[in-house]
């Protein structure tokens, strides 16, 4: 049986790869196709793409500097304390991420709309705070 490495240093260099990052974004677009035609087959391919980023796709030592720049904003938010900044940080980007995909599985655009800006809102907080 072959076992991926997945301890945390191999997954971080995984996570520099920039061909993940395209993956990531293709996956992300078949996800929102997925929900929006209600395809399982097209939600099941999405799903097994970002697993593969995560066990499949070579590391990479040294990223491009626009792979660092988005790392730098994901380091930010887990380099914070644990409380309320923290929690809320993650809660609004998770909520945030569920009503764009409620919305788009229910065709409802005003809800996609209230979860595209609670993103947006928090990845301009983390940028903030990255370059602080």
């Amino acid at each position: 049986m072959i076992r991926p490495d997945l301890s945390a240093d191999t997954l971080l260099r995984r996570h520099q790869n920039p061909a993940g990052i395209v993956l990531r974004a293709i996956a992300v677009l078949m996800l929102i196709a997925g929900l929006w035609t209600r395809s399982v087959g097209l939600i099941a391919l999405a799903v097994l793409i970002e697993t593969g980023n995560w066990t499949i796709l070579p590391g990479r030592d040294n990223p491009p500097e626009w792979v660092e720049q988005v790392l730098d904003m994901e380091f930010a938010w887990l380099d914070l304390p644990p409380g309320a900044l923290k929690s809320g940080l993650g809660a609004g980007f998770g909520i945030g991420l569920a009503f764009v995909g409620l919305g788009v599985f229910a065709h409802h655009f005003g809800t996609i709309l209230l979860g595209l800006v609670l993103v947006l809102a928090v990845l301009g907080l983390l940028r903030h705070l990255a370059t602080r």
